[in-house]
């Protein structure tokens, strides 16, 4: 079991590597400069107030120092380099993930895809419970003065390729990870230690792949409703359609 598993994270960390580097590749024969960077950074603020910066590390610093809540973010670069390169590494990285679970979980994709208007019920159910938790992280994140800067519009707004991250947003993150972490990774936990445990541990996964420590308790919290959800409608269309309507709701 220990075995199976550090085999099948190998894969994925080769997998996700794999497509980061597909994504590099198309950069350059799209003829994108890789290692350029950001020319100049704006942010505009609830206030309507705005500042120009020359990075955007002194972006960040300078908003949480003086504790304004971003509106908008605008980033001209000089060609796709650091946080630009987000939106071509995030498609082919997906577009893996999802092409090697379906290829190691075909015999169970017409199971897991049936669909029924008991699905689609779960699913908007289950977006309005994710939209919930954001809502209330939000507040409590708020008690403690901390001001979450808002991360979908540095992503739609501040990075070039708007058409392909909502592409990779809305369709193809919904898509794999659900595909794995509630599909295949589930299944597997599920078998040896039941579907408690399976919630549990697909959850904690889910919120350290997404990394950014603030928001890792909250997509731990996302992902154990989103595993909620395949277990009690036992496939993976309710919650696709939670994630993904939810991520659709953060692009607006």
């Amino acid at each position: 079991m220990i075995r199976n598993g550090i085999i099948e994270f190998a894969c994925i960390a080769l997998l996700m590597i794999a497509g980061g580097a597909i994504g590099l590749v198309f950069a350059q024969w799209a003829g994108y400069p890789i290692l350029a960077g950001y020319d100049k950074v704006i942010y505009t603020y609830s206030d309507g107030s705005s500042a120009e910066f020359d990075s955007l590390e002194e972006a960040e610093r300078v908003t949480v120092a003086t504790g304004k809540v971003l509106s908008s973010a605008e980033m001209t670069t000089k060609g796709l380099a650091g946080g630009s390169l987000i939106p071509v590494t995030m498609v082919t990285s997906f577009v893996g993930l999802i092409i090697y679970t379906g290829v190691r979980e075909r015999s169970k994709i017409g199971r897991w895809f049936s669909v029924s208007l008991r699905e689609i019920a779960f699913g908007i159910v289950g977006a309005a419970g994710l939209l919930g938790i954001g809502a209330l992280y939000t507040l409590v994140l708020g008690w403690f003065d901390y001001r979450s800067q808002d991360f979908m519009t540095m992503l739609t707004d501040g990075l070039p390729m708007r058409g392909l991250m909502l592409v990779g947003g809305v369709v193809l993150a919904p898509m794999a990870e659900e595909l794995y972490f509630r599909g295949r990774l589930f299944d597997l936990v599920s078998r040896s230690r039941g579907p408690a445990v399976a919630v549990l541990v697909t959850s904690v996964c889910f919120g350290i792949m997404h990394m950014i420590p603030v928001y890792v308790p909250i997509t731990m919290l996302m992902g154990a409703l989103l595993g909620y959800l395949r277990h009690v409608s036992k496939g993976l269309v309710a919650p696709i359609l939670a994630h993904a309507l939810n991520n659709l709701v953060a692009f607006l």
